[in-house]
């Protein structure tokens, strides 16, 4: 069995990994209370009866922001050779997946108006069978891990 890649994201992302789930659990919030306050008004039923779904949500939102990310940082791992591109990652189900650098087609970066908050960016690397990302890049690194992938697979494919 390989080794596993020395790689590892920046820590920020762990904070990243938190204000999305923030964002997402203040939308579903939202629309749980809403729905709660429609049925309830129209059809006059306790309020206890919502206390367990709340309470399952609340257990959700305190898994999802403070529990989930620290473990998928201690998961997520990547290294870029002159062959492949091996990234390691998970939460419960650790997955590992090693793209050829031949079969490259292009690579791009991405960074949402939370990761650029945190200075961070997303290198996606794309292939003919879809797309692997490296999130929690700090933005100059992930250019240039962009560029060596981008050559290399330039110099492969001349090669060939």
């Amino acid at each position: 069995m390989r080794e596993l890649p020395a790689n590892r994201l920046d820590r920020r992302i762990v904070r990243v990994w938190r204000v999305d789930s923030m964002i997402f659990a203040a939308i579903i919030a939202l629309l749980f209370f809403s729905v709660c306050a429609i049925v309830y008004n129209a059809a006059g039923i306790s309020v206890l009866w919502f206390l367990v779904p709340a309470a399952i949500v609340a257990l959700q939102v305190v898994c999802n922001v403070c529990v989930f990310p620290a473990i998928r940082y201690a998961r997520w791992r990547y290294a870029v050779t002159d062959d492949e591109v091996d990234i390691v990652r998970g939460l419960f189900v650790v997955e590992r997946t090693i793209v050829p650098i031949i079969k490259v087609q292009f690579t791009d970066i991405k960074h949402g108006p939370v990761l650029r908050a945190f200075g961070l960016a997303s290198l996606t690397v794309v292939t003919a069978g879809g797309e692997q990302s490296i999130p929690g890049l700090p933005f100059a690194d992930a250019e240039a891990l962009r560029d060596r992938v981008t050559e290399l697979a330039k110099q492969l494919q001349e090669g060939v």
